[in-house]
């Protein structure tokens, strides 16, 4: 009787454990990750012009900050525009 009890408990506390990982990888989703239906990935010409708002958001290696304080060096990993695709929402820099 007493392994029929210890075995129930195990398992018990095995499906606990489980479910709390199962909504804890759940939980994790990326924020700077786009659903499906709002990515897009468009080609650039090279007469391309962007241009930042003051409610542009500047990140550089996950932090926010002000555009003039992102170095020469920096690449874009990503950059979000506006319906009229020209006007910089927000834009992820990461230094070299």
């Amino acid at each position: 009787m007493c392994r029929w009890i210890s075995l129930w408990l195990v398992s018990l506390s095995l499906t606990c454990t489980m479910a709390g990982f199962a909504s804890a990888k759940e939980s994790k989703a990326p924020a700077d990750k786009p659903s499906a239906a709002q990515a897009e990935q468009v080609d650039l010409d090279e007469n391309d012009v962007f241009g930042l708002t003051r409610t542009t958001e500047v990140i550089l290696d996950g932090r926010p900050v002000s555009y003039d304080s992102v170095p020469d060096t920096a690449i874009i990993l990503r950059m979000e525009v506006s319906q009229d695709r020209r006007t910089i929402v927000r834009v992820v820099f990461r230094s070299r």
